[in-house]
């Protein structure tokens, strides 16, 4: 950001005319009334009519003359007539006599040879002599028709150099004397011209320079952003009534402010410039308290240190007085401008600020609390209504890193005043202005995290923030202390964190929902009934009011283990919102049970993860933790009645096969069989044999899987005509195809009669596992060879539908992990083979060609790639890919590789 020290709006006698036209606001009927002034005595001259401009310090007095000095020429620009303008220099230490401001005037005339000036002599001699002496200079040096001469604080310069009744009378003389001389002064108050018994009473017209309303700040801030080749923003327009009521009205104070309203300095630059505003108008402002009366300092002392605005009532209360006892003081306050009413909307009540907020400042500074370390203390009441709340955390965490902590302090201050955070109820410990930054964080965090989502959308977004239970714990404590420490018209937060706490059901995610709720003014009753509608869904029997102390303990050590558990128990279970965030839910609670070293809960969890999936729990971890967490869950099995164990032992198996784990996977079905035996579950038994068959083919152990198939067909008992039966069958030919030839695989399929050809086409469906076999015993080079055959005997049998065969062999070699290039070789021989091959079986090469060059691409360039095809050949391509197992989706990176995408 730029920096504003020492600019140029505080003196605009270092502008240029082009800056003082492109700023000047609110001025304009003032201007237009001193030239009409002007010019009239340009016409007729005559003597009289001189200005006086009165305003407060930081009115915008010196900004006018030196913007009728901008605006002289083409004003007075009339046909035979002449006319001249001198600015005098805003302090004039060498003139101590009137003869001495004469010179100067002259020294500054337009066109005259300019020269350094005359140092003040010890003592004058003669002042009458020197006076006619210098006037008559002047008058001979000026050829025009009008002189206008611009003094500024010209109270000043009669204190100085027309200090008694003769001087006072030498100047009077001139200014009723001379029609070719105008004056035109400004100055803080007009005394000098309104006692009777002074020599200049009644000399000037007064003019007082009005203060800046709610259309001028706006004005002057369009004006400020165009000459910076900018246009203002809705926001920072927004920000004007605030900005004016800062202002009081102060052009000066104003023109600081626009530079920060207009992101051109930062807070901490512009209270710097205010700063050394108020260092200049020290003196002022110790005048303005001196001249209050006695009574009339007590009440302005109250309404400053006691807080304003105020009314007269509450006023008179502070001191222990009536309303009545102090109304005469306290009206010398408004006759005076030192406070101004301000009505409140709705109220008929009147209440009274000070109109220059600067003056309170001052005030504050000096006499209330003269140590205060914090240099935007100056800004604080702008801060707090311009500033919006995520920028004041900005800024706080920008001054923390400059190691200004008051300042940290006070922007968190009054960004927790705004959202009804009463920081002194906060823990001492969260204070500091690290501790603040942090909690701004959250915050922020929080706002943006529970802004109309759903609560199954928060429990993703925490998901994505927190990645261990010490993580959630410690946001869940600062989001409950900013919740207790609010302080609303009608209720309090401590109030509502303490109803929050008492729901023992509700899961810690749940409950830092609610307390982000509670953070959020503009929540409604709406979706607080979400809320309570969602505690009641992830309420369960086992967590109602009997819950055990150790669950109790779970949820509160734990949060985000217990947190997730709890929601996919409800997600899936309940099946209200589907299964995918559920299972991801429950893999990771899975994973940080594990991680605390509770397999217990852990396998709990694990029980939600139903059939694909596993993959989440496997790429949730590392290789190596992954098969540390499966068999620790393994083992956690040992604590179960014999049907809970051999369902988990099941589900870890096919874990330990999507972890390629087939050795640890033959294990687990060995056991889970064992107790699905124990148990008298019948179909538990061939099952777990069917997978126990499959993983020991994949291990090269063929005789024993094909023993194991034929167990299993012993076992079910059952028609032939079945798919299970066809799967067996299509595994045991897979098998013989490697421990015999391939024609013992095909003499077995084709002795099968199955009724239903979707059965026939289901067995051969499973000599794609043999092409995979080939790949990993022999290598690709072989495994060619070998597919080859299978397509040659296939097309030496006219009574399988080849495209169905094919298009089944491609989708399983995709799902095992067949290589592409493998698989593109094959389905070059399929045309060579299939001589006679009709339309349908070339369509389908065409398709899988297509697919393998789709799955080769990497997954950023797949969308194009599908966007060129033909809008149906896409959506089959999109259909064959969504048909793979998740593990072959994530090979070919079709679905994320994290629960957390």
């Amino acid at each position: 950001m730029i920096r504003h020290h020492d600019i140029p709006w505080f003196n605009p006698r270092q502008m240029d005319d082009a800056t003082v036209r492109a700023l000047s606001t609110g001025r304009e009927d003032l201007l237009r009334d001193f030239f009409l002034a002007a010019r009239q005595r340009l016409r007729e001259p005559s003597a009289g009519k001189h200005w006086l401009v009165l305003g407060p310090r930081g009115a915008g007095k010196s900004f006018f003359l030196r913007l009728v000095q901008c605006r002289f020429a083409e004003a007075m620009n009339l046909e035979g007539k002449s006319a001249s303008i001198v600015l005098l220099p805003e302090e004039q230490p060498n003139v101590f006599s009137p003869h001495e401001w004469l010179q100067e005037v002259q020294r500054l005339l337009p066109g005259h040879t300019r020269s350094k000036g005359q140092s003040p002599v010890w003592q004058v001699k003669d002042e009458a002599h020197a006076w006619q002496t210098a006037l008559e200079s002047l008058l001979d040096t000026f050829k025009g028709d009008l002189l206008v001469i611009a003094v500024e604080n010209f109270d000043q310069l009669l204190a100085q150099a027309f200090d008694n009744d003769v001087r006072a009378s030498r100047l009077r003389n001139l200014m009723e004397n001379e029609p070719r001389i105008m004056l035109l002064a400004s100055a803080v108050e007009g005394e000098f011209d309104e006692a009777y018994e002074k020599r200049l009473f009644r000399q000037f017209e007064h003019h007082s320079m009005p203060r800046w309303d709610e259309r001028d700040h706006r004005d002057y801030l369009t004006r400020r952003a165009k000459f910076q080749d900018k246009e203002p923003t809705n926001r920072q327009l927004a920000k004007i009534d605030a900005y004016s009521r800062f202002t009081g009205g102060s052009a000066r104070t104003a023109a600081v402010l626009a530079a920060s309203i207009l992101d051109e300095q930062d807070p901490l630059s512009a209270s710097h410039d205010l700063m050394a505003t108020l260092d200049r108008m020290s003196d002022y402002y110790r005048a303005l308290i001196e001249k209050m009366p006695p009574n009339t300092r007590k009440i302005f002392d109250n309404l400053v240190r006691g807080g304003e605005p105020a009314s007269q009532v509450e006023l008179a209360n502070r001191i222990q007085a009536r309303q009545s006892d102090i109304s005469k003081a306290f009206r010398w306050l408004t006759d005076y401008g030192y406070v101004i009413n301000e009505k409140q909307p709705g109220s008929k009540e009147h209440s009274y600020r000070v109109s220059d907020r600067l003056f309170v400042q001052f005030y504050r500074m000096r006499y209330i609390d003269p140590d205060q370390p914090c240099q935007l203390a100056i800004l604080a009441d702008l801060l707090a209504a311009t500033i919006e709340f995520p920028n004041k955390w900005q800024f706080a965490e920008s001054y923390l890193g400059m190691e200004k902590h008051a300042e940290v302090e006070l922007m968190a201050r009054l960004a927790c005043d705004e959202q009804g955070v009463d920081v002194k109820l906060l823990p001492e410990g969260l204070r500091n202005a690290e501790s603040l930054v942090k909690l701004g964080k959250e915050w922020m965090w929080l706002i943006s995290s529970t802004s109309h989502i759903s609560p199954k959308d928060f429990t993703r977004a925490c998901l994505n923030r927190f990645e261990t239970d010490d993580a959630l714990r410690k946001a869940y404590d600062s989001a409950k202390a900013l919740a207790s420490a609010v302080v609303r018209k009608g209720w309090r937060g401590s109030e509502r964190v303490a109803q929050i706490e008492q729901v023992l059901s509700l899961p810690p995610v749940s409950k830092l929902m609610c307390f982000a709720g509670i953070l959020c003014a503009d929540w409604s009753e709406k979706e607080w009934e979400t809320i309570k509608i969602y505690s009641k869904q992830l309420s369960s029997e086992e967590l109602g009011e009997g819950m055990s102390k150790e669950r109790l303990s779970l949820m509160t050590d734990y949060p985000l283990s217990a947190s997730l558990a709890i929601g996919a128990n409800a997600a899936i279970s309940e099946n209200r919102w589907g299964t995918t965030d559920g299972t991801a839910w429950a893999a990771l609670a899975t994973k940080l049970w594990l991680q605390s070293g509770h397999a217990a809960e852990a396998a709990k969890s694990f029980s939600f993860c139903s059939k694909g999936v596993y993959l989440l729990i496997t790429v949730s971890f590392k290789p190596l933790e992954a098969i540390a967490a499966v068999r620790s869950l393994r083992e956690a099995t040992q604590l179960m009645p014999s049907k809970m164990a051999e369902t988990y032992l099941g589900m870890l198996g096919m874990c330990f096969e999507d972890a390629d784990l087939y050795a640890e996977a033959v294990e687990c079905y060995e056991e889970a069989r064992s107790f699905a035996s124990m148990a008298g579950n019948k179909d538990g038994v061939i099952w777990h044999s069917e997978r126990r068959a499959w993983c020991l083919g994949i291990l090269g152990q063929v005789g024993e899987s094909i023993r194991e198939h034929e167990l299993a067909r012993a076992h079910r008992s059952i028609q032939l005509d079945s798919n299970n039966e066809a799967w067996n069958i299509g595994q045991i030919a897979r098998h013989l195809a490697h421990a015999q030839t391939v024609a013992e695989s095909w003499k077995l399929i084709d002795q099968m009669k199955f009724a239903d050809q979707r059965n026939t086409n289901y067995m051969l469906h499973q000599l794609g596992d043999a092409v995979w076999d080939s790949v990993r015993i022999h290598g690709p080079t072989a495994a060619f060879g070998f597919g080859r055959k299978l397509l040659t005997d296939l097309a030496s049998r006219p009574q399988y539908s080849a495209s169905w065969v094919i298009r089944a062999w491609w989708l399983e070699m995709l799902d095992v992990g067949v290589p592409i290039t493998l698989l593109h070789d094959l389905l070059h021989e399929v045309p060579i083979t299939f001589t006679d091959a009709n339309d349908t079986l070339m369509s389908l090469c065409n398709t899988l060609e297509a697919w393998l060059d789709y799955l080769s691409a990497t997954p950023e360039k797949r969308t194009e790639q599908l966007r060129r095809l033909d809008p149906d050949l896409s959506a089959t391509l999109e259909g064959f890919s969504k048909n793979l197992s998740p593990k072959a989706q994530h090979r070919y990176g079709i679905v994320p590789n994290s629960v957390k995408s």
